[in-house]
Order: structure tokens, then sequence, then C-alpha cells
């Protein structure tokens, strides 16, 4: 993309973050993220710039991807030899970010309908996701949970109650959460291992008051989605501060009852398919192929169990005893 295609705005402080095993440097600072301290070197540089032009933009793009709908939004790809654009189209407005292969530096264009709220879920999940996957990440549309010497993920579309379920466990069991939305998933030392991502959880305002102990009003509203979540900050001690190997994901499908015993291998690997995160950043066929390869060994390797999904939030603290029951079974 030209110098005058996204006109650059000035940097504020630039802040770093640890977010999904990254340290991700941000020109501005991201809305109510907390930075890490004592600095480091960045593995991602995201810069915040001016409005998009297209008159402006030279690149000769041509499109990988077909549009992809992901919270009511629109993703479309294009690559440009040696350069990636994401056009995001949302309800506050059409967001465009250009990266270089790699993803180790993206350049976002602001719109005018966006707070800095706003950019940062952006940021949190579209442009994380992205990021992720071009390092060769498995990702999930999953939230993890840590209990005890155990981890669950809730693999599930949206509005089928993942981060709702996971905030349970973290208000009725003890847990600690490890993921919200993304479940970044990598082999370490022959386990499927869940990187850390940030401490909050996206609820909905009834979930907020259920679960949060809070009224919507007092936490803070970050993405103007469909399904109309805020993000609840969690102290240190409900989020886990390393990488968790996975012991059992819990597809929150369509069906109505837990069940007892896993999928199989098709079944799981099925399900993985339909909940891959970002799969907008596989560009070619060897990412795509990389990632079935990845996704037929964590449906080999992880148990697969069939779980209701959205129930009421009256019947959360049973449904987090019957997982954890069900989960010290099979994993």
């Amino acid at each position: 993309m030209s110098c005058d295609a996204m006109n650059s705005s000035p940097a504020i402080s630039n802040p770093t973050y640890s977010l999904f095993g990254l340290t991700v440097e941000t020109s501005q600072p991201l809305f109510r993220v907390p930075p890490i301290t004592p600095r480091k070197t960045a593995d991602l540089k995201i810069e915040f710039a001016g409005q998009y032009d297209p008159a402006h933009d030279l690149h000769d793009w041509e499109n990988v991807t077909f549009p992809l709908r992901r919270h009511g939004g629109r993703i479309q790809v294009a690559q440009c030899k040696d350069r990636i654009r994401l056009i995001y189209d949302t309800k506050f407005g059409t967001v465009v970010a250009v990266s270089d292969l790699g993803a180790t530096s993206i350049k976002i264009a602001r719109c005018d309908g966006a707070t800095d709220a706003d950019l940062a879920s952006v940021c949190l999940g579209t442009i994380m996701g992205f990021a992720l996957r071009r390092r060769g990440l498995a990702c999930l549309h999953a939230s993890v949970v840590r209990i005890g010497d155990r981890s669950y993920a809730f693999l599930g579309r949206s509005g089928t109650g993942k981060s709702t379920l996971a905030a349970a466990f973290v208000r009725y069991a003890g847990a600690q959460l490890v993921a919200d939305d993304i479940a970044a998933l990598e082999m370490i030392n022959g386990t499927w291992t869940a990187r850390t991502g940030y401490p909050a959880s996206r609820l909905n305002g009834d979930a907020v008051r259920a679960i949060g102990n809070a009224s919507p009003q007092d936490t803070d509203f970050v993405y103007a989605s469909q399904l109309d979540k805020r993000y609840v900050w969690l102290p240190a001690q409900c989020t886990a501060d390393r990488p968790m190997p996975v012991s059992a994901v819990f597809d929150l499908g369509d069906t109505t009852s837990d069940q007892d015993l896993p999928l199989n291998e098709a079944q799981s690997l099925r399900s993985l398919s339909r909940q891959s995160y970002a799969s907008y950043a596989l560009i070619d066929r060897a990412d795509v192929r990389a990632e079935f390869q990845a996704l037929a060994q964590l449906s080999r390797d992880v148990p697969f169990i069939p779980c209701a999904g959205r129930r009421g939030l009256g019947y959360l603290p049973d449904h987090v005893r019957r997982i954890q029951e069900i989960g010290s079974r099979v994993s």
C-alpha cells in the first residue's frame, strides 16, 4: 500500500501487550487492555492510521478468498506480492488492514464510526486471529478454562454460550480463564496446548448480571456486534498465567443434552472444520493443507464431547458440575 493510502496518525506511547503468546506493540493504547512492563521486543507491530483512501492505493490486489461472515461483518482478503489486505465490514464502519505475509507488521485504517474500544475489539479478535493463523497455529472458535490439572475448551458458533460457560466455570468452579473466543493451539512436547489470551470474558448483559455480579453499565461496552457483547475484565487470580495442555474439547453444537462418550475422529474433524477461527488467513493450498493435517491430528489426540449449548443462565451451576464429571472420566 502506498504511503498516501493510509495517512499515519502520530504514535501516542507505543505500549506493548502479551496476547496469545505474542508480544504486540501498538501505536496507541488498546482500550482497557493491561500493557506489560518492562517493554519487550515486539513479535507484532500494529499501527493505527488515518482514513483509508482507495484512490491512493496503487497496488494490484487480487482476491484470494470469498467474502466471509463473522459477527455480522464481512471480511474480504486480497494479496499483492508480499502483502495481504483485509477489508472488514462492521456495524460501526469498514476497517481496512494491510499486513506483511508473516503478520509481523499490520497497519489498520480507522473508520469514522469506530471508537477506540471498537478498534481494540477488532485487534483482539479479527487481527489477532489473522496473525496467529499466519504463524501456523491451529485456531478454533472456542473459549478455554483451566481447572486444577485439567483444561477444557468450549467449541461452538457465535451465540452458543462459549464465553458464558467459561465465565461460569470461573465463577462457580474456581477455574481460571485461559482464553476467550479464540483457542490458539500448538503442539508442545507431543501435547496440544492452548495459549493464554487476554484477561476478559465477552458476555451479554444478562450474563454480566448473573455471572459477573455487575450491571452491564458497570462494564465496558467494546464491540457493537449483533450479540451486544461486553468485555468483563477479570482479576489476575482468575486468569491462567501460562499455556495449558487441552484435556478435552466440549462441542456446544445442536445437541440438547450432555453426552458421556466422545465423538469419533470423523465427527470430531467435522466439528473442528466448522469452527476453525480466522480461516480468512489461509491464502493458498499449502495453508489449507496444513490446517487440515493439524485438525485431523487434533481430532485423534484430544477427546471431543457433544455438550448442550445455551440452556438458560439458571442452569449454569449444574451445567458446570456435569461437565466437570464428564471431563474427569474422559480426560
